[in-house]
């Protein structure tokens, strides 16, 4: 039991000190040789640990790789499309077709549940001339 009790301890101490945001690019050499005029399939990730709805350590929108620090509520679709849509235009891209999104939330019951909470969402579209 008390190795149980550390172990959950333990992910949440860990859990408090993460935050992720990335972008995922499939370029067009990996379609297997398809026509058409998308230039690469691309995804935006982003998730962060949430004390009730105030942001405590996400993945900072702004700078991708960078944790951000109780300041940026980066966690959601609007920030995510908005690094989609900067990783596309980058790729020489006119537009992005066939986005979709998923959002997630889950509830850390410990040390006091409906406290704290992972928040995670992903956008993904095809980047065409």
């Amino acid at each position: 039991m008390k190795k149980v009790s550390f172990l959950v301890i333990a992910a949440a101490v860990a859990a408090m000190f993460v935050g992720c945001a990335s972008v995922q690019v499939a370029d067009k050499a990996q379609f297997n040789d398809m026509e058409g005029d998308a230039i690469a399939h691309v995804n935006s990730q982003n998730w962060g640990l949430y004390f009730l709805n105030v942001p405590m350590f996400t993945g900072s929108s702004n700078e991708i790789g960078s944790i951000s620090c109780f300041n940026e509520d980066s966690v959601n679709v609007g920030a995510a499309t908005k690094v989609l849509t900067a990783k596309a235009k980058e790729l020489g891209a006119k537009e992005v077709t066939d986005v979709q999104s998923q959002r997630s939330s889950i509830m850390l019951p410990f040390p006091f549940p409906f406290l704290f909470y992972i928040k995670e969402v992903n956008v993904s579209g095809n980047a065409v001339r």
